[in-house]
């Protein structure tokens, strides 16, 4: 498989990525989602829906989700140019042309997310979920109680309570006393401190929780530490040197304030040659 990025300066939509992605080949058969998805469908199965429908296009419809599978000749019913939209623009364009447009069901919850809170709430549906089971059991994690599933390289002290539910992964570390409440999820290679209280939050690979921290509805970064005695609600905890979102504004907002000061410069240099 070769893997290409496109990057798009301006938004194009999801019918105008295909639009520029689109190297000619008439054999290609695009497979179209958002990216943020816990739990995507198996390719296969989006495939093997839109062969059967017999259509140019097949639309995939989940819970908040959509997913759309189709033929590279439907770019003839897109402008040239611009931006363009599957929903608005592309399916009312093939129906007027005569065009049959198919609608399935995914065969499975996406999760799908958008921001902090979305994706905490995204994760307490996949683990609560058959097809979470699914996954979690084919990563090699255990059951061991209604509350917690665990993985057999985790090592989990003594007095460590959990109400679920809660997945721990590989070579996970819990020291003694800590209290975890779920939905949570622990992933691969993560220290938590002595006494430590975790509250439906989830921690990415390779963080430290210090020793009677506390945190709750976050997102721990990978890598990211949160020190002893730290009390952390409805964040996300990024691991030290990450870049902020602010400081791209920050950026931005300098470069028009000197945008503006130029501007300034050029109208006082006219008046002055006036």
């Amino acid at each position: 498989m070769r893997l290409d990025f496109l990057h798009e300066p301006l938004p194009v939509g999801n019918a105008g990525c295909i639009r520029d992605a689109y190297d000619g080949d008439k054999s290609t058969v695009f497979l179209v989602l958002q990216a943020a998805m816990i739990s995507p469908p198996h390719v296969s199965a989006l495939l093997e829906a839109h062969r059967e429908s017999k259509s140019r296009l097949t639309v995939m419809l989940g819970s908040g989700s959509e997913v759309y599978v189709c033929e590279p000749d439907i770019i003839k019913y897109m402008p040239a140019g611009g931006y363009f939209d599957m929903k608005e623009g592309l399916i009312p364009a093939m129906v007027s042309a005569g065009q049959t447009v198919a609608a399935r069901t995914l065969p499975r919850h996406t999760c799908s997310f958008r921001d902090r809170k979305t994706y905490l709430s995204a994760l307490e549906t996949w683990v609560n979920s058959v097809s979470g089971a699914g996954d979690l059991l084919s990563l090699g994690l255990v059951r061991r109680s209604a509350d917690l599933w665990l993985a057999g390289s985790a090592v989990v002290g003594p007095h460590v309570t959990t109400h679920g539910p809660v997945v721990v992964m590989d070579n996970v570390r819990i020291a003694s006393g800590a209290v975890i409440f779920g939905p949570t999820i622990i992933e691969s290679h993560v220290m938590v401190g002595g006494n430590a209280v975790i509250d439906s939050s989830a921690v990415w690979p390779g963080a430290v929780l210090g020793a009677r921290c506390h945190i709750s509805q976050c997102i721990v970064d990978r890598g990211a530490v949160v020190p002893d005695h730290c009390v952390v609600s409805e964040d996300v905890v990024l691991r030290k040197g990450t870049v902020r979102l602010g400081s791209w504004a920050n950026r931005l907002s300098s470069a028009v304030s000197r945008t503006r000061q130029d501007k300034s410069e050029s109208v006082t240099a006219m008046s002055d040659v006036r």
